[in-house]
């Protein structure tokens, strides 16, 4: 196990993917902690918003977990900067395959190797819920399955091979062609 730092554009890029699929969104709004934090009047958010806080604490999580592992230093007045400074309608979306396996990056590397985790319970399980139902619903690249219905129709279009049968110098020489061999159509 070695700790990764993420990076911060892939990390939001995910969180811009899964949020803008609809699933997520009413898993989102019907989990126990969305429910929970929206319960109190100062903390009045909607679903991207909430998903957002977990990804940003997260991604600080994984930063101070590389630091604590590799005993680096770790600006995270620099790191708060660059994440605020995100502007998520340039943030360029991915599959929500790979998505879903940066969320699950990004909660693996919150751990130091010794297991210490930099991120609050309640953010780690809300984060996992959602890469646990994500990944039910993408559990392979979508590419992945184009390219074995293509295979498939490859396969499936190849015409039949005629099979070659060794012809003995007995047989009939009427069924038997001039060369040693006599084509043999596999239809019959």
């Amino acid at each position: 196990m070695s700790v990764m730092i993420g990076q911060t554009t892939q990390i939001f890029s995910a969180w811009k993917t899964l949020f803008s699929q609809n699933e997520i969104v009413e898993f989102i709004s019907k989990d126990a902690y969305f429910i929970e934090y929206n319960s109190k009047s100062y903390n009045e958010v909607d679903e991207a918003h909430l998903f957002g806080i977990a990804m940003r604490y997260a991604t600080i999580a994984n930063h101070i977990a590389y630091g604590v592992q590799y005993r680096e230093d770790i600006d995270l007045k620099a790191l708060i900067a660059e994440i605020d400074a995100i502007d998520s309608d340039n943030i360029q979306t991915t599959s929500a395959y790979n998505a879903t396996q940066d969320l699950g990056s990004l909660l693996y590397n919150c751990y130091t190797n010794g297991g210490t985790c930099f991120l609050e319970d309640r953010w780690v399980n809300l984060l996992r819920r959602i890469c646990d139902f994500s990944e039910k619903l993408y559990p392979v690249e979508v590419q992945e399955i184009q390219e074995i219905q293509t295979e498939l129709e490859d396969i499936e279009a190849i015409e039949p091979v005629s099979v070659l049968k060794l012809v003995s110098a007995d047989e009939d020489e009427d069924e038997a062609s001039p060369a040693p061999f006599r084509l043999l159509d596999h239809r019959k």
